[in-house]
């Protein structure tokens, strides 16, 4: 009998629908797509990204800060309490792998 139990549970598991995640694209993930030089800096994060109080405000900045690099050579700065996002094509679901 738990033998059965057993089967009968593999066999609902394996044959129970599965959702797999797709990829999300981000636009301008690092940064780079506004073409900086060194030492530059940009007030416009857009068109990828947007942000508290439109496109080109003050308390968001694009920086290239030169002997720094991470992901690349320009930066997100911020002042406190700004927010910076992108509007997705893709909503997030739970339960996906």
């Amino acid at each position: 009998m738990k033998n059965a139990l057993s089967l009968m549970a593999f066999a609902w598991l394996a044959l129970m629908p599965q959702v797999h995640a797709a990829p999300v694209t981000i636009g301008d993930q690092s940064f780079e797509g506004n073409g900086l030089a060194a030492g530059g800096w940009s007030n416009d994060l857009g068109p990828e990204w947007l942000e508290t109080g439109g496109p080109n405000s003050g308390p968001g900045v694009e920086e290239w800060i030169s002997g720094f690099a991470a992901d690349g050579t320009d930066h997100l700065g911020t002042n406190f309490d700004h927010e910076v996002w992108q509007d997705l094509a893709a909503t997030n679901q739970a339960n996906t792998r």
